[in-house]
């Protein structure tokens, strides 16, 4: 059977209704082809790119077959870093909006394990975590898994990336021998292969490839010297003028050069790698997602499991040792029907890996040069982050932040951005002229009756 709506597929009225309210009619490719075998109880291995809409593809299913009469962990999902999981968090609050009880609970590092405990012992119907911490509670008792139904396992291959193999097979001792396991991964490496194997019984494998087509995803090569590689890029960045870029590199030492290098050029630049802790991770991307920073520079194990809209640029800083990596690099733009540029830098050291790359390629790559930018500027970054330490504990919502904001008329709507509540810390982007009126508005006045602390990002 064909699914071209999502009420052709077996779900109840209150899901339909949910996802009616959400603007939800069409299933993307991998949630019509993943949403049967989920709702029917197979097993699964999903191949499909981060940005696809896997979380629905899962989700969905999840939500319609959970007991809310029954306070016990029904599903577990496991995904590598805490962003995803907030992410997968907010997906599945949203579609279960109607159902008033359902309780997701959030498992990862960076956050005090006591708040987690005590909503493990109120009871959740769905668990969101890391390995690492879900491994923390289940020895610690206060996890348990005896009623799960399903389990998913997100960005596989990230998990397998980041060496938590020997945690993934812990928490699978504790599974009840009977329940459904949901496998989705970008790549299918022998590891990931040997793991999925490992994981389901019988299960049904579907596969959607990446978004990309060559209309509207262009595809650059740029030759450079590994003494001129730092100037091509800024020549790059001041020519295409990317409003938002991520610049992948090799290596954290390279990511750190680069970034003083552009940073020294007047570039609003970030770095991400695999040594920051989990608030500067956070703050990091929070920052970029907000336009206060317009380029993020990453290393391939950093940026893994991100899901960042409306990225126009990509640059590789060097050629990626794996073709896989190039293809997971530029799969960061040109989603979702938006155009996007990536671009490579290649010495002739590298030339044999650019060789192997376009030997799987299907597409033209055209050969650019870097032009001098003497005198010209860098995009200018237009906001700001403004960070207010109280959050969704705090039962603030972006509604009383926008309030606190506006209310003596100093600040319009059209001042601010985009308005992120965490669990704990809150993130309101500015207009950069208006930062510091909007920093003073938080801390001379009143949120909900109660003074917080705030700070600007950057």
């Amino acid at each position: 059977m064909q699914i071209t709506h999502f009420s052709d597929l077996p779900l109840s009225d209150d899901t339909l209704a949910d996802l009616a309210h959400l603007g939800y009619d069409t299933p993307t490719p991998i949630q019509a082809q993943a949403l049967p075998a989920v709702l029917a109880g197979h097993d699964l291995q999903a191949k499909a790119e981060t940005g696809s809409g896997k979380t629905g593809a899962f989700g969905i299913g999840l939500i319609d077959n959970i007991d809310l009469k029954t306070l016990k962990p029904q599903a577990l999902i496991i995904a590598p870093t805490r962003e995803l999981c907030n992410q997968i968090t907010g997906v599945l609050r949203s579609l279960g909006r109607s159902k008033a009880n359902l309780r997701v609970v959030t498992l990862c590092g960076g956050s005090p394990k006591h708040p987690q405990r005590e909503s493990l012992k109120q009871g959740v119907h769905i668990i969101v975590g890391t390995p690492g911490r879900l491994i923390d509670h289940l020895e610690a008792g206060y996890l348990e898994l005896d009623a799960m139904k399903s389990v998913v396992l997100d960005e596989a291959d990230r998990m397998l990336d980041m060496g938590f193999a020997p945690q993934i097979g812990d928490i699978v001792s504790h599974f009840p021998e009977q329940h459904q396991t949901l496998l989705f991964s970008a790549t299918f490496n022998q590891q990931a292969r040997e793991l999925a194997n490992a994981i389901t019984d019988d299960p049904i494998f579907v596969e959607v490839e990446p978004e990309q087509t060559t209309e509207n995803l262009k595809q650059k090569l740029c030759r450079c010297t590994n003494d001129n590689r730092d100037q091509v890029i800024h020549n790059l960045l001041i020519e295409y003028k990317f409003e938002a870029c991520i610049i992948f590199c090799n290596t954290k030492s390279a990511c750190h050069q680069l970034r003083i290098f552009l940073r020294n050029m007047g570039h609003a630049a970030l770095t991400l790698h695999g040594d920051l802790e989990q608030n500067e991770r956070e703050d990091i991307l929070v920052q970029f997602a907000h336009r206060s920073a317009t380029i993020l520079i990453a290393t391939d194990v950093a940026a893994r499991g991100l899901d960042i809209e409306l990225v126009p640029g990509v640059i590789n800083y060097d050629v990626p040792t794996d073709p896989s990596t190039y293809t997971h690099r530029i799969g960061r733009t040109a989603r979702a029907g938006q155009s996007g540029t990536a671009i490579t830098l290649c010495s002739n050291q590298e030339t044999h890996r650019w060789d192997r790359i376009l030997e799987l390629q299907d597409t033209e790559v055209e050969p650019i040069i870097s032009r001098d930018s003497a005198g010209k500027a860098p995009v200018f970054a237009a906001y700001k982050t403004l960070c207010i330490l109280g959050g969704r504990k705090q039962k603030l919502r972006p509604g009383d932040l926008l309030g606190a904001l506006t209310k003596d008329d100093k600040l319009n709507r059209e001042q601010i951005g985009k308005i992120d509540v965490m669990q704990t810390v809150s993130y309101v982007a500015i207009v950069n002229s208006y930062a510091k009126s909007a920093l003073q508005q938080i801390q001379s006045g009143r949120i909900k009756g109660k003074k917080y602390r705030a700070k600007l990002l950057g």
